[in-house]
């Protein structure tokens, strides 16, 4: 894509709520259920096309995990240990390769969930899957899930009638978690409130789709854990674009494209 032509998209700003999910307000199953039902609505299963592998690779899931912290909506974010052979020290989802033993990609996306940040099974809610699907740069298929974690298992409706609760999901203790240090350097989150902040956002290309939202968490994360390059890797020599971002850590690449897939789906950018 060319320059002038990347010059004239812009991104929508952020909103500070939506009809689907306020920020300032924790999750409750009323919530959950209208993320789920906002994520179906706009569901594109489809695979885009951007990269092609001449090897086909069996395919991956991630979980894009929300939970209550200080009864205000947020996202669970990892930092890749540095002894991982791929992405190494970049921000991430829990999320791996599909494994035979797996009832589904959906089941896929929990156990690893569970291996890599040690919450149970029975505390992960599976709110819905979303998309468009796209490959790792291994040439995987890559499945998200949006999720829910929390301290004890969720009761559930016990008929179709009954309405979801409106009280709000119980906070969850990011302390209390047990990473897996062979694959998690560590743990930090974003509210909501964070992720509408515009100053935080910047905006950039994904292998060739309309613009997206990198998200700045250099302020999260210790100076030692910054790895994101200088240049991304779609920035080219001459392009308006392709300007020395500094030292930092940015949510990039796979996983900002993801997390602009949900945040869009639920209205808030």
């Amino acid at each position: 894509m060319s320059t002038t032509a990347r010059s004239i998209v812009s991104l929508a700003r952020p909103k500070r709520t939506s009809s689907i999910l306020p920020v300032d307000a924790p999750l409750s199953l009323l919530t959950l259920q209208r993320i789920s039902e906002a994520l179906a609505s706009n569901a594109k299963p489809t695979p885009c096309q951007s990269r092609v592998t001449s090897q086909p690779q069996s395919p991956a899931s991630v979980l894009l995990p929300l939970f209550n912290v200080n009864d205000k909506p947020a996202i669970l974010f990892q930092v890749r240990a540095s002894r991982m052979s791929a992405h190494s020290g970049e921000v991430s989802f829990p999320g791996g390769k599909f494994e035979e033993e797996d009832a589904s990609l959906e089941y896929t996306a929990k156990r690893e969930t569970y291996e890599e940040i040690g919450t149970p099974l029975s505390n992960i809610h599976i709110i819905a899957p979303f998309g468009p699907l796209e490959r790792s740069l291994s040439g995987r298929l890559v499945h998200p899930f949006a999720g829910y974690l929390s301290p004890s298992p969720i009761p559930q409706p016990t008929t179709p009638s009954e309405e979801a609760s409106t009280t709000a999901l119980p906070n969850l203790n990011l302390s209390l978690l047990s990473t897996n240090p062979s694959e998690v350097a560590l743990l930090f989150h974003l509210t909501l409130e964070e992720l509408t902040n515009e100053k935080r956002l910047d905006q950039h290309h994904f292998r060739g789709h309309p613009p997206y939202w990198c998200v700045n968490v250099s302020d999260k994360v210790a100076e030692e854990y910054w790895t994101t390059p200088r240049r991304l890797p779609t920035e080219v020599a001459g392009d308006e674009e392709a300007i020395d971002r500094g030292k930092r850590l940015e949510i990039w690449g796979l996983t900002a494209y993801y997390l602009n897939q949900f945040m869009r789906g639920v209205g808030l950018w």
